[in-house]
């Protein structure tokens, strides 16, 4: 009888698939002298057994140990997250930009029918009266009390302490009452923080020999308490952070 034998390597032994002229498959094992005759259908079943022995191995050559690293857990930064409004206060950038814009003056001096000393302080401020620079930050501290209850009291919605801080500044320079009136409260409000930043902008101009005229000191000052509002300031300084 003719035969045909192939040899395969399966798992730990080695096999002769013997094929005779008969049609019936015999499987020899190599290192055992046992002989096995299966019917031909069995033929397809030991093809797919060797290939999956195979394919084991290779997988067991080529496995790979993926590491897990766990991801560091990231606190929000607290001044960009939105909070009630009794819990916040003024920041000491808005207090700089309150500040830088107001002037200090030590020696209270005479604007329209109102006197002023320090950092724009007229509660006690008095013809010829004088004061420390250490006096002006402690008035203007005090003023800023009373601005702060006001934005507590109009504001209806959470703010972040920058948005918080930008309308105490607005507030500070233009009056509590008009922001009460103002397009910048009503879009807060309403929860439209995009379109209040931007109608900080409207408030740029001052009474001027009996004109409304534009005072650039009041856009750069708008143009500070809009960034303050939306949080560019932060964005910037986290971006050259990162």
């Amino acid at each position: 009888m003719l035969k045909r034998t192939i040899v395969l390597a399966a798992g730990a032994g080695v096999f002769g698939l013997v094929f005779s002229l008969t049609g019936c498959v015999t499987l020899e094992n190599a290192a055992t002298p046992a002989t096995v005759t299966e019917r031909p259908a069995v033929q397809g079943q030991i093809a797919r057994a060797a290939k999956a022995a195979r394919d084991a191995a290779t997988a067991r050559r080529h496995k790979v140990v993926h590491a897990v690293i766990p991801t560091p857990s990231i606190k929000p930064d607290p001044t960009t997250v939105p909070r009630h409004v009794s819990n916040l206060e003024i920041s000491d950038e808005a207090l700089s930009i309150i500040m830088e814009n107001e002037g200090l003056e030590l020696e209270a001096y005479q604007l329209g029918q109102d006197w002023y000393v320090g950092y724009g302080h007229a509660t006690t401020a008095a013809p010829g009266l004088v004061i420390t620079e250490a006096e002006a930050e402690a008035l203007l501290r005090k003023d800023i009390h009373r601005f702060e209850r006001d934005v507590r009291r109009l504001v209806a919605v959470p703010l972040t302490e920058g948005q918080f801080s930008a309308l105490v500044s607005f507030a500070y320079n233009t009056g509590s009452g008009t922001l009460a009136r103002s397009s910048i409260l009503r879009h807060i409000n309403n929860g439209d923080m995009e379109r209040a930043a931007e109608s900080m902008m409207l408030y740029t101009k001052a009474h001027i020999g009996g004109e409304k005229q534009v005072l650039a000191s009041l856009v750069e000052r708008r143009q500070k308490e809009r960034a303050l509002f939306l949080g560019l300031n932060e964005r910037m300084r986290m971006a050259l952070r990162d």
